[in-house]
């Protein structure tokens, strides 16, 4: 310590009854109640983050999506909202070729929700509160990247009518390469473990087994 300088002591008498500020009090029962392994299981579900506010700003145009979005991080934005009806389109398209009804998916969907909102971090109050509307856009945003995953780059998808603004030959070779650059966005992506519950009761299964991706 340098010359001239007083060391600051506390002095807290034992027994003191000191008042404990408003702030102080749920962080000590945070303290009491503290579960390293529940700690543990919160970050190990979360999967999908949010990108830096200095980063997005540093590369705005790189980092968000141009045609298409995946998830709610960038659901109802200005760019992204014309391709909205149309995965209404391509779920129907997905469903009459599944020959299995809406509501088999949508209840697979649900006994995995906690898992699927637990991969975002953060997620916001709206996605959390509505539930029926998480659903539907796992599973709307779900078939249509199923959908996009299946398409032959150079001849699209032949179950699809011959002009289909994506799935056609000249859909496929023109605008999927921009749909497949939004895909790689990291905050446009969607679980893993909606993929896998799909594409189970799309093959007829009819108790999915879900598994921790």
């Amino acid at each position: 310590m340098a010359s001239g300088e007083e060391s600051c002591v506390v002095d807290i008498p034992e027994g003191s009854q000191h008042q404990q500020s408003c702030w102080m009090e749920p962080i000590e029962d945070q303290v009491t109640n503290y579960n390293r392994d529940k700690e543990e299981m919160h970050w190990k579900n979360t999967s999908i983050y949010r990108i830096p506010e200095f980063a997005m700003k540093m590369k705005e145009t790189a980092l968000t999506p141009w045609v298409v979005s995946f998830g709610p991080y960038h659901h109802g934005k200005h760019n992204v909202k014309p391709i909205e009806q149309y995965k209404q389109k391509v779920l129907v398209h997905f469903l009459y070729k599944a020959r299995r009804p809406l509501i088999h998916f949508v209840r697979a969907i649900e006994q995995v929700l906690d898992k699927l909102r637990g991969s975002y971090q953060p997620l916001e109050d709206e996605w959390i509160k509505d539930e029926e509307r998480f659903v539907k856009l796992m599973i709307m945003d779900g078939c249509f990247m199923l959908e996009i995953l299946r398409i032959d780059p150079n001849n699209g998808d032949k179950s699809y009518p011959d002009h289909d603004p994506i799935f056609s030959t000249h859909g496929a070779r023109h605008k999927l390469p921009y749909i497949k650059r939004d895909m790689l966005m990291l905050e446009n992506q969607l679980p893993l473990l909606v993929l896998k519950v799909l594409m189970q009761v799309e093959a007829g299964e009819s108790r999915p087994q879900v598994f921790v991706i």
